[in-house]
């Protein structure tokens, strides 16, 4: 990091969600969309004859693009990420974690893992770390790091590391409370609908969809993102920049600012 009188940059860490192009999706879902607002005789599309263009978006949160969700992802009682996602900025922390297979891992894993599975383990979030302290979030990038992971499309046959359960408890142990991640789920897609490693780190029992008293209900995870290459290990700070949505997840556009 340059000194404390150098101008200060910022670089988002989202994924562009292209109504037009090629998109970042999860769980085998279609693309979102954007089209053209038609009422009567107006059209909102200017190629059309419309005065303006007006389009109407189809998307869900938590499968297109970067999203920021709260504990009430996966809970009966109905929670908004935008009472919780912090609007002021955070002290930041990424890391480029390299997975492993779960068969040579000697962690312990979530309960959906399997074999063949890759995973990230606590071992590797330290190498990654080095002598830094992790700081209120945790932003990390998997490696390898292609740009083709800005567009990725994850159905249910693709592959992709996720935490192992020992990772996660470290993760609560150091009161991180919000986890930035460049998959698509902190979770296994594939995991009988434990959700486990959400459950984990929100501080929930195995089973239940009750808030209990010792939730971390502050907590935020954010997945999908992508961390460019030319950001290097180390501290940053943050600001989560969530769309004032109601919901449990909303889109979100995290950004870095650091002294260049």
């Amino acid at each position: 990091m340059a000194g404390t009188d150098s101008p200060q940059r910022s670089v988002s860490i989202a994924r562009v969600l292209d109504f037009a192009g090629e998109q970042s999706r999860y769980f085998g879902v279609a693309p979102a969309t954007a089209a053209p607002l038609t009422i009567s005789d107006f059209v909102g599309d200017t190629r059309r004859g419309g005065s303006c263009n007006t389009a109407t978006i189809t998307m869900n949160p938590h499968c297109h693009g970067t999203h920021t969700e709260c504990i009430g992802h996966i809970l009966d009682r109905r929670m908004d990420a935008i009472s919780v996602i912090p609007l002021d900025r955070l002290r930041a922390t990424v890391v480029s974690v390299r997975a492993l297979t779960a068969a040579r891992c000697a962690e312990t894993l979530t309960a959906a893992t399997e074999p063949g599975d890759r995973v990230l383990s606590l071992a590797a979030l330290r190498k990654a770390l080095g002598r830094r302290k992790p700081r209120d979030a945790l932003i990390i990038r998997t490696r390898p790091n292609p740009t083709s992971k800005r567009t990725q499309h994850y159905d249910h046959s693709t592959d992709y590391p996720f935490l192992t359960r020992t990772a996660l408890e470290w993760i609560v142990d150091q009161d991180i409370a919000h986890i930035l991640i460049d998959t698509p789920s902190l979770d296994r897609m594939e995991d009988g609908g434990r959700l486990e490693a959400h459950r984990v780190f929100w501080q929930l029992p195995a089973v239940g969809r009750q808030l209990t008293r010792s939730a971390r209900r502050h907590a935020t995870i954010t997945e999908m993102i992508f961390v460019p290459n030319s950001i290097a290990d180390g501290h940053y700070m943050l600001a989560l920049q969530p769309t004032p949505f109601s919901g449990d997840a909303t889109p979100s556009n995290p950004t870095l600012f650091y002294k260049r």
